[in-house]
């Protein structure tokens, strides 16, 4: 749960990151980001933070298809997503 938390972060290439791009869009995403790294230093992660770091220097390559707007389908997926983050962090940040 652990390791699926820590991808799902809107930051970077992470998988959250690519949901977050494709949703909200490149800036917003860099704002998340920065965010997810704040996030990841007050609750410990010291070493994933680190990395998130690094690889948020590396410009993001960009999807296929950035002209169409995403399906409702997609959207509630997103939703879907944004769920299994929250029930996968709860037992490591309480103090949400």
């Amino acid at each position: 749960m652990v390791i699926t938390m820590l991808n799902l972060l809107p930051a970077a290439m992470l998988d959250g990151g690519h949901v977050a791009r494709s949703l909200v869009g490149e800036k917003t995403r860099s704002i998340l980001t920065f965010l997810s790294i704040l996030l990841l230093i007050v609750s410990g992660f010291w070493p994933m933070a680190i990395f998130v770091l690094f690889i948020s220097t590396y410009r993001h390559p960009g999807p296929l298809d950035d002209v169409s707007s995403l399906s409702t389908g997609r959207k509630l997926l997103t939703i879907a997503v944004i769920g299994i983050f929250v029930l996968c962090s709860v037992p490591f940040f309480p103090t949400f």
